[in-house]
This record gives structure tokens, C-alpha cells and sequence, in this order.
């Protein structure tokens, strides 16, 4: 990337780098809902006399397309959620939270723990890293779920959440016990976390798109075009999302300096009609670079947030892409690539770290707790609704200004005890605890809802009251086998 032309001010440089604006409700639905639905799991685990509880893989479930832990980012994103959502519930540490239980169970070989009762058991005997901590703890209970966004409803999201014990094996099949379940409104991050691509135009940015309105519109044509249906055109509808047009932006990978084909998948069997994207399978050693480009002409800023395995490329930023810094394109730059070849890091984002292309036991390594979206490459497409901000009914106002919560955040570096811990997870996802509105269980555990912080004004000389409009997924995967995990 050309760093001298990253900085300066916005009338003299086409790209820029801002901070993200204020946080809004609208991408924080899952969150709230994961929230108010925590007493009930933690009620479960009391009740149970859990020591120690873990997270597995969400099954996600795609409109016709069978349930899998493989098809969508949310999949490996949901236990971090939980883990946070569970930690920052809880009034002391009445019970051990362990960290990335997928990781630790694919790094020592558990195996399929839904199909055989050897692995099952091994999922049970293998030992676990407590969060605050790091202490090695064994699991007495592991928390699995479901997303399921159907092809009848997609408005909807509805999220199960399940607890399996080592007695949970019963006649040959693994039986769980239900936990919680809720429903969730879909948006467009709860969309981008699914896998589901969408595009936006630039209609949606007039303030007659109320929040709530480019959330029905995106939802809308994701139903549509996933079963191919043909639909009369909508204002505000934007072209299907691919590498060449991404929201107004075209988007290359290079390996070793060779430009990589990005191949279309779909399911035919479940009647799939847009395609979701693959890259080609990376080796060790690989150099990797990105380009984009802006291919929308028309006058306004867009602003661009890329992430690699759930990570920013400005400063490895693991938060909501809204509340992301994002790179700012101007008109002034139509038709010119940039090129970006790893995270870029410090206040000015003037620090390179190349990315790096490790086998993946060394990338567990590297990684650490935050592996969240592991082989996954986002990027999500911001534009500016104005200067002024529109005049809404008092619901929309609500929808749209009010503090985003986020559970999606790990805190950094790791503390020795729980209190601390907690705290930094709390500052890490911009919230802190309410104990002026405490509610207390039968069994006591729960006494501090969190509350959002507000978030102080950042700049919004280049992107001012920025829209989400766009977003696609692609999907990378390591030439090594496979994890042997379901």
C-alpha cells in the first residue's frame, strides 16, 4: 500500500484513514439478545453445579441448505460471544470459563464428538485453558448450538443453545439438554456473520432509508437471490455482490505475486442461486497481498473496513466493522488499485506487518485466543448519508443513534484473576457493568446487566454518518488437512 498517500488532509489525498463513528444499535441485535438471554444459561450451569464450562462451534443453518459448522463465519464466532457474554454476566467466578475449547480439542485430536463415543469421550478427558487465567482445567460441561435463519422467514434468527456432560450419551447418540433459545431480527452484520453477501446502492444513503428500512431491504434480496427467485426491482437494490463489485469496489488476492482466480460455490442441492467465493488453498510461506480499487464514479466518500480471520488490517481490530477504522476512498481515486500486504499498525497505521502464511498448528500458535473467524476474508463497504443527521421518528432515533453493544471483543494481555479480567473484557467491548439495575437469580449469579459506554466523537471530516452497504466473504482455506473436529 502506498503509505504516503494514506494521510493528510482529505482535499489534497483520495485515501484516508478515520476512526469509526459513534456505534449504533442497529449492528448490535445478536449482542442485546445473547445478553438478556445469559441468566438462563448461567442458571443452567448453577443448577448443574458446573466447575468448568466450555464453548463448541455454532451449527449454522442457511436458508433450504442442510445445518453445518463449516458454511458460515458465525459458526466459530458464537463461542467467543458466549465466553464473553457468560464472563461479563457473572458476579465473581463461580464457575471457570475456558477459552477456544474447539482449538484445544482439534489440537489434541478429539475427533468427531457427535458421531463417536471414543471421541466423546476424549472431548471430556482433554484439558482446557481457563480464560482469565490460562490455568489447565478439565470441562464438566460444553455449551453447542444453532443459528437457523430459514428460507421461509429471514427476518427472523433463531438461536438454540444446548449443554452436553460426559453422561450425555446415551444409546449410541449424543443427547443434549436445551438451555435457552430466542429469536434475533435480522440485520446486516447479523447477514455478514452468516456468510450471506449483500449490496446496497447508493439510493439507501438518502435519509429516507431509515435504519430499519435498509435492514428489511438487504434481508429482502439475500431471501430472493438465494433461491434465485426473480423480484421487479427495488429502490436501493444493488447489483449481486462479487470480487469485481463489492458496493462500488473491486477486491484481488496475490500469492507470491500471482493473481488468484476466486471461485464461485453454490449448493445446488439446496437450490442455491448466488454463488459464495473460495480462494485457492494457501501453502506455508506463501506471500500474500491485496488489492481494491473504487469502481463507483459518482461524487461521495466510501469508506472500506477488510478483515483477515476477524482481524482489521489497521491494527487487528476484532470489533464490529462499524466501530472499526476504516480506509476512505474519495471520487478522486476511481479506477486506481492499492495494494495492501498485511496489518498495518500504530496510531498513524504506518507500521507494516506482512501477512504470514503458517501451517496451521503454528497459526493456532499465533493466534491465541483470537481465532475466532479463522479462514475467513471480509470486507465491508461503508458510505456517507451526510452532514446532517436525518430527521427520524423517535424509534428510528433509537434504532440508529443509541450506544452499540458488543460481545465480540477479547481484552489484552491476559490478567491473573477474574475481577480484572472481567473489567478489561468489559473495556474491550465498550460497556461496563450496571449494578444500579442488578437482578439476581434464584441462585444469585447474576448481578451486573452490562450497559454501553459512550464512545468519544472521532472524525468525520472524510465519512461523516456512515451506512453499512455492502459486504462479501470469502472463504480461505490451508493445504493442510483439515480439522478432524465436526
Amino acid at each position: 500500500m502506498k503509505l504516503t498517500r494514506t494521510f493528510g488532509l482529505i482535499s489534497t489525498l483520495a485515501t484516508v484513514l478515520v476512526l469509526g463513528s459513534a456505534p449504533v444499535t442497529h449492528a448490535g441485535k445478536l449482542d442485546r439478545e445473547l445478553i438478556d438471554n445469559t441468566a438462563q444459561i448461567i442458571e443452567y450451569l448453577s443448577e448443574k453445579k458446573v466447575k468448568n464450562v466450555g464453548i463448541l462451534p455454532f451449527q449454522v443453518k442457511k436458508g433450504n441448505r442442510a445445518a453445518s459448522l463449516d458454511a458460515a463465519p458465525l459458526s466459530t464466532i458464537m463461542p467467543t460471544r458466549v465466553e464473553n457474554a457468560l464472563i461479563m454476566a457473572l458476579e465473581k467466578d463461580s464457575f471457570g470459563i475456558v477459552r477456544n475449547a474447539a482449538g484445544t480439542a482439534s489440537k489434541y485430536k478429539v475427533g468427531n464428538y457427535f458421531q463417536t463415543k471414543a471421541a466423546f469421550d476424549k472431548l471430556f478427558a482433554t484439558k482446557y485453558q481457563r480464560a482469565w487465567d490460562g490455568a489447565n482445567v478439565g470441562v464438566d460441561c460444553f455449551l453447542i448450538g444453532r443459528v437457523d435463519n430459514s428460507s421461509r422467514d429471514r427476518s427472523k434468527t433463531k438461536i438454540t443453545i444446548e449443554a452436553i456432560h460426559a453422561a450425555s450419551w446415551k444409546d449410541g447418540n449424543l443427547v443434549p439438554n436445551p438451555v435457552v433459545e430466542f429469536e434475533v431480527p435480522t440485520d446486516r452484520t447479523l447477514l455478514a456473520d452468516q456468510g450471506y453477501n449483500f449490496s446496497l446502492s447508493p439510493a439507501v444513503l438518502s435519509p429516507k432509508f431509515a435504519p430499519t428500512r435498509r435492514n428489511k431491504l438487504a434481508v429482502s434480496l439475500v431471501a430472493s437471490r438465494d433461491v434465485g427467485a426473480e423480484a421487479e426491482p427495488v429502490e436501493g437494490q444493488g447489483p449481486i455482490p462479487s470480487p469485481d463489485n463489492i458496493a462500488g469496489f473491486a477486491f484481488e488476492v496475490y500469492y507470491n505475486g500471482n493473481k488468484q482466480s476466486i471461485r464461485t460455490v453454490r449448493s445446488e442441492k439446496a437450490g442455491q442461486k448466488v454463488p459464495e467465493y473460495e480462494l485457492p488453498p494457501l501453502a506455508p510461506g506463501t506471500k500474500v497481498s491485496m488489492r481494491l480499487k473504487r469502481t463507483y464514479a459518482k461524487k461521495g466518500p466510501l469508506g472500506i473496513v477488510v478483515k483477515v480471520n476477524g482481524l482489521s488490517i489497521c491494527n487487528k481490530e476484532d470489533a464490529d466493522s462499524v466501530l472499526c477504522r476504516r480506509w476512505v476512498y474519495s471520487d478522486k481515486i476511481v479506477g486506481e488499485w492499492e495494494t495492501y500486504d498485511g496489518f498495518y499498525m500504530g496510531p498513524r497505521a504506518d507500521k507494516l506487518l506482512p501477512f504470514e502464511v503458517v501451517g496451521a498448528e503454528d497459526a493456532k500458535g499465533a493466534m491465541g485466543d483470537n481465532n475466532t473467524r479463522m479462514g475467513w476474508i471480509d470486507i465491508d463497504v461503508f458510505g456517507s448519508s451526510g452532514r446532517e443527521k436525518p430527521a427520524l421518528p423517535d424509534e428510528e432515533k433509537k434504532e440508529e443513534f443509541s450506544p452499540l453493544i458488543a460481545t465480540r471483543s477479547l481484552p489484552s494481555p491476559r490478567s491473573t484473576t477474574f475481577g480484572p479480567y472481567q473489567k478489561a473484557l468489559f473495556a474491550a467491548n465498550g460497556m461496563r457493568p450496571n449494578k444500579k439495575v442488578a437482578e439476581r437469580s434464584p441462585q444469585g449469579v447474576i448481578s451486573h446487566p452490562p450497559i454501553p459506554v459512550d464512545v468519544p466523537p472521532s472524525s468525520e471530516a472524510a465519512l461523516p454518518n456512515p451506512v453499512h452497504i455492502g459486504h462479501l466473504s470469502i472463504r480461505y482455506r490451508s493445504v493442510a488437512p483439515p480439522s478432524d473436529l465436526p
